[in-house]
């Protein structure tokens, strides 16, 4: 079954290059091969991005002979051009159906397969097993989801054979137990308008505060008075692939060295930020030694990296158990996930273990329970649908202790990630649901290949380019049933990258029972598109301000255009409750190096593209040490900032604030949310318990033989065909 992922030690760069969107142009070369029985014919067209448009075909018509493959030129027509135009390839036994003009109609009964740049280069014919027509596959169809989908669906059928109490065995045994399955969770929700942190989140604030105060007294060199408070201090990180990353962490690198690190309540990321920061935190040791074991993980090649994938067995196991418990399963999510663990997390905690597949969220609380690291935040968006409207993104936040959004007012711990809930409560009577690894965790934090083209693709543009979105994270809805929350008719939420709403995650630092009075916020986004300096690397801010404006929360005067030019802006706030704001955008500084120039490098092409993979050590000591020295350059201002924050957070406590605090207005669109449809469909878990039909004296009696068969099941001593042979019938 995966025989196939061998074929080629180019399958993880195929993934990781079609995942993104890649918008240079130029006629290329696309290959294709047929993999079916027999000859089949096939033609490039181009149709117009419209409902019922005519395909035009624009090549010869070559006829592939079964298992060869022939090189064609896909055509370019220009980036905006491509837009409105989609480029197809269509394929049939027989000649005479690829004519020079096809309608719409007939396009129904004629296979093809998009071949526009965001496919890739590599396509492949074949016959479907179900029902032996053609079909088409691009690389990630062909390497990965296929594959899995058959992997999955041929466990998932042994597992329907055995039967839902067989399966309750081999739940606990396949993957490593989840040390939360007898939890009975509930969720949280906020009401009345008031917004309120779980109380795991406030017993760390209390913990973390007198070393938050004593670095507070170190860093600007004189003890606080009885009349002062050591402000809340948050650093935000933004969104950013690799680059991000690696920026981040020099960012903390340089914080640590000045002793401002200490001095902060939260760590909050985004996107490839996040990356970073989640593996630092269960890495247990210091900073230095994470980034130095980083360099020559990220320094492997792609290729090589997909040699060290021996454990997909293991994955298409867990896949197969998201599917009978009627979780949600995104093949492209789940496997995006899955190689960033093996690339980023594999062998990461020796002595303790080098399953990424073990390494959750809430380990990470031991690392933080007693107040030694910020408490780190991670985001995410969430929409209603695959393809949902921008104005319909809510925030999410996934702390070690809780996870939710203040949008949806619902909380779940975050162990309880994915299960299934209604009206605040487990739906099921055996509760739990899978313990999601951080690794899938992290692809759906970065899950780049989860945004709409239209928008990657900025501006007004006179055509209709549509709600492409290559699957997103599916996952249940905490909030489902729950009165208080917009999306309450929804059995299942999407998840999504939260760098296509802001891609600093400003606004999970503006909830109110945070309390915080300075922001220090890192920017390593690529400049915008068509923009220039100026605009490009102020986009973010501008987009938080409009956030906040929307919502109601006032943050200080921004000068935008100083944002862009300068290393290092700070908007100091005025009033008393309103956080000031320092911004560091990733832009050259000649102090650092008058060589090394992001904007350049971050290029579509370039090292420090987001759709780079591979970093070489040189350029990943770029990333590291430019944040690193705009820090360690700056502490003056740093300082003033620290001394502003507490001179406001003084006067603020004379008003009285706290932990307890007034939600701002969060916009809901009229009517976008509160229609959705409810989704009552049942699980193949479900359908299976029923047809059971097992009295307690006959579960009893084979649950001996059960262990037995599933435990060499899960060490892989016997194979899933050979699992129904060992149950008792």
């Amino acid at each position: 079954m995966w025989k196939c992922m061998n074929r080629s030690s180019q399958a993880m760069a195929c993934f990781f290059c079609v995942i993104h969107l890649s918008i240079m142009a130029s006629d290329d070369k696309i290959t294709v091969r047929n993999v079916s029985k027999n000859s089949v014919f096939t033609a490039i067209y181009k149709k117009e991005s419209k409902d019922n448009a005519h395909a035009t075909r624009v090549s010869d018509v070559v006829e592939i002979g079964s298992g060869t493959m022939t090189e064609l030129t896909r055509p370019d027509y220009g980036f905006f051009a491509k837009l409105t135009i989609d480029r197809q390839l269509f394929f049939s036994h027989d000649k005479e159906k690829l004519a020079a003009d096809i309608d719409h109609e007939q396009a129904k009964t004629i296979p093809w397969i998009g071949i526009g740049s965001v496919r890739g280069t590599k396509f492949w014919i074949a016959e479907k097993k179900s029902d032996k027509t053609l079909h088409g596959y691009n690389a990630i169809e062909w390497f990965f989801l296929q594959p899995l989908k058959d992997g999955v669906m041929e466990t998932v059928s042994v597992i329907n054979m055995i039967g839902a109490y067989s399966w309750l065995r081999i739940r606990n045994t396949v993957v490593p137990i989840n040390p939360f399955s007898k939890e009975r969770p509930t969720v949280r929700v906020l009401s009345g308008g008031v917004d309120t942190l779980c109380a795991q989140e406030r017993e760390f604030i209390k913990n973390r505060i007198p070393k938050v105060t004593k670095a507070v007294s170190s860093f600007i060199e004189r003890p606080l008075t009885d009349k002062e408070e050591a402000p809340r201090i948050v650093f935000l990180f933004s969104g950013g692939a690799y680059r991000a990353m690696l920026g981040a962490l020099g960012a903390i690198q340089g914080l640590q060295k000045i002793g401002l690190y200490d001095a902060s309540m939260y760590n909050i990321s985004l996107s490839g930020s996040t990356w970073g920061l989640a593996g630092y935190m269960v890495y247990g040791k210091s900073l230095k030694e994470y980034i130095e074991q980083l360099y020559p993980r990220i320094e492997m090649s792609t290729d090589k990296l997909v040699a060290r994938i021996d454990r997909l067995p293991d994955f298409i196991d867990q896949a197969a158990q998201a599917y009978l418990k009627g979780d949600a399963f995104s093949y492209v999510i789940e496997t995006f996930g899955f190689l960033l663990g093996e690339a980023l997390l594999r062998d990461l905690r020796k002595g303790i273990d080098s399953d990424q597949r073990t390494i959750s969220l809430p380990d990470q609380i031991p690392y933080i329970e007693t107040g030694e690291h910020p408490l780190p935040i991670y985001s995410a968006a969430i929409t209603k649908t695959a393809a949902g409207d921008p104005t319909d993104y809510m925030w999410a936040e996934f702390s070690p202790y809780e996870i939710g959004s203040v949008g949806l007012r619902s909380f779940i711990p975050s162990y309880a990630f994915g299960w299934d809930f209604y009206k605040g409560a487990l739906v099921r009577a055996d509760g739990a649901g899978l313990l999601r690894s951080l690794s899938y965790l992290m692809g759906i934090w970065g899950s780049a290949p989860s945004v709409r083209l239209k928008d990657v693709f900025p501006g007004n543009y006179p055509m209709k380019m549509g709600d492409l979105r290559i699957d997103p994270a599916k996952v249940n809805n905490f909030s489902f049933g729950i009165s208080q929350s917009p999306m309450a008719e929804l059995k299942r939420i999407v998840f999504i990258d939260g760098g296509i709403s802001i891609n600093v995650p400003f606004p999970l630092v503006w909830r109110p029972a945070r309390d915080v009075d300075l922001i220090i916020a890192f920017d390593f986004s690529e400049p915008t598109p068509g923009q220039g300096k100026i605009k490009g690397y102020g986009a973010q801010l501008k987009k938080a301000q409009e956030y906040a404006k929307k919502n109601g929360i006032e943050i200080p005067d921004i000068n935008f255009d100083s944002a862009a030019k300068k290393s290092v802006s700070y908007f100091k706030s005025t009033r008393p409750g309103v956080a000031s704001i320092i911004y560091i955008p990733f832009i050259k500084n000649e102090g650092f190096s008058k060589k090394f120039d992001p904007e350049a490098e971050m290029k579509v092409g370039k090292p420090l593209s987001s759709l780079n993979f591979s970093y070489t050590r040189e350029q990943a000591k770029n990333v590291v040490g430019l944040p690193a020295y705009v820090v360690e350059h700056n502490t003056d201002m740093f300082k003033q900032a620290v001394e502003d924050a507490i001179e406001l957070r003084a006067q603020k406590l004379k008003k009285g604030s706290g932990l307890f605090a007034q939600l701002p207005a969060i916009t809901i669109p009229e009517g976008s949310m509160s229609k959705a449809q409810k989704d009552d469909e049942s699980t193949p878990y479900d359908d299976a318990l029923k047809k059971l039909g097992l009295t307690e004296d006959e579960k009893k009696s084979s649950v001996e033989s059960i262990d037995k068969a599933f435990k060499a099941y899960a060490q892989r001593d016997v194979s899933a065909k050979d699992l129904k042979k060992m149950i008792p019938a």
